[in-house]
């Protein structure tokens, strides 16, 4: 179990560091993603899926990952919503932003933000407000 955490952080790192081009993270996530799901690590594996639909998106060409059944993002977030996986939530709604982002479709990255806003709304524990840096960075390039 530890080795496929590495694995993922390694994949999650390249991507989100942007240490490897998206070719290579693509590589890397399709091997994640076979191991993962082998051993049935399901938050892994769907986490891994939005990296793998943001890699395809933002190079347009989908790669090692083609072939592997991918859910959509819509999938992954009713997987997240019904299994109350906060963190998987989180994962494909960062995905979604970035691919929003980078595509330079400003509106969509707002909505996405204000609907994310509505469904979880902020806390007051400091943990939950490190993570909505990342959305109100987007949030307010969009705006």
């Amino acid at each position: 179990e530890n080795a496929m955490i590495c694995r993922w952080s390694y994949c999650s790192a390249g991507f989100w560091l942007g240490s490897m081009n998206l070719t290579s993270v693509s590589r890397n996530v399709a091997l994640c993603i076979k191991e993962v799901a082998k051993h049935k690590q399901n938050t892994m594996l769907y986490s891994a899926m939005g990296i793998a639909h943001s890699c395809s998106q933002l190079s347009g060409i989908k790669g090692d990952t083609a072939d592997i059944g991918i859910k959509s993002y819509d999938e992954l977030d009713e997987i997240g919503e019904k299994t109350n996986n906060a963190f998987l939530a989180w994962q494909i709604f960062n995905n979604r932003m970035i691919d929003h982002f980078w595509m330079r479709d400003y509106m969509t990255v707002a909505e996405l933000s204000n609907k994310y806003s509505e469904k979880h709304p902020s806390s007051s524990s400091p943990q939950k407000r490190i993570l909505q840096v990342l959305r109100l960075f987007y949030e307010g390039i969009a705006y």
